[in-house]
Formats: structure tokens, C-alpha cells, sequence
């Protein structure tokens, strides 16, 4: 057995005080500072925006398509607006969580910035300004049809007599309105609908976050796989998070560097929607606001530094 006296568990150190509060206040100014940056996003386009751009496009498709492609906007924007509500609630919780008092559960910290990273990745990956309107409006229509399908799979397994009509309704809705839109639903070789096709464009309906997430530069996929993986593996979480208390019983404890991992998760995530969104509607104010995310991120990374070069000095 190897000798690991001389070597403590960080855990077992404790969470300083200063890292959980520092990285908390980061918390809570990034998300009110993402929710004044979006409330100020503009309604009336400047010429060549990517907003401009898709007005543009319905304006240009036949008649009998524009009213469907609304629609399919409309729905974008409402689930969008859902996604990130969801998102910042996630955030205010992992906030409360750090604010909560030792020990700092590691849990709450890693699943919930693995919801903020998904959620925030999936509207970025709809709204991308990179993309052309064509491929805007495909994913926008496999997001929906993919939605559908959860909500009828959701409907049969729990309470089908109340919730099932409800689901066939909305899937039938959707499945409307995207073709009526000029967009072809693939099948797969079940019969089942997987993906979309818009002019030259194809999309699956079910998205792979971590390809989305390998062309979001501040969403590194790695963040995404650990955060999943520590989320959905029990054994995995116990081994990393217990270390004894103080009285000699076992706690579930968050290691520091964990705290500072998700922070950074969420922090990627918030520069993610700060430079999509500001930059799909031509916001002037997206270079300095996402300069801003990133200065919270250094801080944080600055913090991480701090409290392992203290770990150091405790441990000697």
C-alpha cells in the first residue's frame, strides 16, 4: 500500500470560505449581467445581421411557406426563452448551494453546470450566426420535431389517458407546419422521423450535444463528458466526494478544484449566448459584454490558482 500521509486529501482541507464566496458573487453577476444583455438585444435588425438575414428568407420563400416558417421561428424563440430561464434558475441554485454552508455538497455543483451547458448549447446552436438561414430554420425545425417526440414518449410512459391526446395534437402540429414550410421529414429504417431536410440542408432530430459543443469555442466538450458522467455515475461521485467529518463520519464534500470547474462551465456557457445572441441581432455592445464574461472567467481561474497554491502551503 502506498504511503499517502504526507500527501492530504484537498478534501479533507475543507472549501476556503473565500473561494465558495468569490466564485458565487461571479455566479449571480454573470447571470444578472446575461439577462440585462439580452433584454436590450434590438427588434429592429441592421441590414445584413443574421436576424435580417432570416426575415429576409421568409420574406423571399413562397407565400404559402412564410406563415410555417414563422411559426417555426416562433416556437425557437419561446423555447429559447424557456432554455435560458431554466438556465439562469440552475445558476441562482448552484449559487445557493456554495452560500449554503460547509460542507459544500459536490453534486448540486457538477449536475446543475451540466444543465446550464446543455440547455445554453442547444439556443446557441439554433441562433448561430455562423450558419446560414437555411440551416437556422432546418435545426429550428428538427428542435421542434424532436420535442414532440420526447413529450409522446413522455406522454406514454406516465399517465397516457390524461397526457397522451395532448402529445399527438403537438406532434401533429409540428409535423404540419414543417411541411408546410417546403422542409421533408426523413424517416429511419424503423419508420420513425429522424431527421429534416431544407433545401440542401440536413439535420438529425436528435442532436449530438457533444458535436454541437465541438464547434462552441468556450464550451470545451470535456467540460460536458465529466459533468455527464459525474452526474449519471453514483459510484463514481461517492468515490470522488467522501472524506471523513470532523466527528469521524463520512461526508459528501466538493473538492475545491470541482467548485471552480463548474463555475467555468457555466461561465463558457454565459460568453456562448452573450456572443451568439448579440451577434444574430447586431447588438453593438457584444465585443465589450463578451469581454466582460471573459474577465469573470479569469478571476475565477486566478481563484482556483490561489486556493491551490494555499493547499500547497497547508499541506508543508
Amino acid at each position: 500500500m502506498n504511503d499517502t500521509s504526507s500527501t492530504p486529501d484537498p478534501r479533507e482541507l475543507g472549501v476556503p470560505r473565500e473561494l465558495v464566496h468569490e466564485t458565487a458573487r461571479a455566479l449571480r453577476n454573470a447571470d444578472t449581467s446575461l439577462g440585462a444583455f439580452l433584454k436590450n438585444l434590438a427588434t429592429d435588425f441592421p441590414a445584413g445581421t443574421p436576424a435580417h438575414q432570416d426575415d429576409e428568407f421568409i420574406s423571399k420563400a413562397h407565400h404559402k411557406r412564410r406563415s410555417p416558417l414563422r411559426w417555426i421561428r416562433s416556437w425557437n424563440d419561446w423555447t429559447t426563452g424557456l432554455s435560458l430561464t431554466n438556465a439562469s434558475d440552475h445558476v441562482l441554485t448552484i449559487q445557493r448551494v456554495l452560500e449554503a454552508g460547509a460542507p459544500v455538497s459536490v453534486w448540486p455543483c457538477v449536475s446543475l453546470s451540466r444543465v446550464v451547458t446543455e440547455g445554453c448549447a442547444r439556443v446557441c446552436h439554433v441562433r448561430d450566426p455562423k450558419a446560414t438561414s437555411e440551416e437556422r430554420f432546418a435545426r429550428g425545425a428538427a428542435a421542434w420535431l424532436d420535442s414532440c417526440q420526447q413529450h409522446l414518449t413522455a406522454a406514454r410512459d406516465f399517465y397516457p389517458d390524461r397526457t397522451l391526446s395532448e402529445a399527438e395534437e403537438a406532434w401533429k402540429k409540428a409535423e404540419r407546419k414543417v411541411t408546410d414550410a417546403g422542409i421533408v421529414i426523413g424517416l429511419d429504417r424503423k419508420g420513425k422521423p429522424s431527421r429534416v431536410t431544407l433545401g440542401a440542408t440536413t439535420v438529425n432530430l436528435s442532436a449530438s450535444l457533444v458535436d454541437i459543443l465541438r464547434a462552441r469555442p468556450s464550451h470545451p466538450p470535456s467540460w460536458y463528458r465529466i459533468a455527464s458522467g459525474a452526474s449519471h455515475n453514483m459510484t463514481w461521485l461517492v468515490q470522488q466526494a467522501a472524506a471523513p467529518s470532523a466527528d469521524g463520519m463520512t461526508a459528501l464534500r466538493a473538492d475545491p478544484a470541482a467548485i471552480i470547474a463548474s463555475a467555468l462551465a457555466v461561465l463558457g456557457a454565459y460568453e456562448d449566448v452573450t456572443h451568439t445572441f448579440g451577434t444574430y441581432f447586431g447588438h453593438e455592445g457584444t465585443a465589450a459584454a463578451v469581454r466582460t464574461v471573459q474577465g469573470r472567467t479569469l478571476a475565477v481561474v486566478d481563484l482556483g490558482k490561489r486556493w491551490e497554491r494555499q493547499m500547497e502551503k497547508d499541506i508543508r
